[in-house]
């Protein structure tokens, strides 16, 4: 069965799976065809985020059925990274007294 897929980023794809498919396998043909790496995919279906480790079927998806996924950015990566802050100055006393 073809499944309709769409990013955030608005953009579309297709792809073939047997309803006997775990979403895992889905994720992994979603990688080879688009090389957007599997554990960085969520698969949303009628609201609900599929889990890894069922199958196609147990969420009843059809031939056409239509999915978002949600691909995050991997870790190290220049989105990912905060910006680093620089560490707090202390104010030095402008007039220090003389030691005895």
């Amino acid at each position: 069965m073809k499944l309709k897929l769409k990013t955030l980023k608005q953009e579309q794809f297709e792809v073939e799976a047997e309803p006997e498919d775990s979403v895992q396998t889905l994720k992994e043909k979603i990688e080879e065809k688009y090389s957007h790496p599997a554990a960085h995919q969520k698969l949303i279906y009628a609201g609900k985020i599929l889990e890894n480790g069922k199958k196609l079927s147990d969420y009843s998806l059809k031939e056409g059925a239509f999915m978002v996924l949600m691909v995050r950015a991997p870790k190290g990566s220049a989105a990912a990274k905060p910006a680093a802050s620089p560490a707090p100055v202390s104010p030095t006393p402008a007039a220090a007294s003389p030691a005895p």
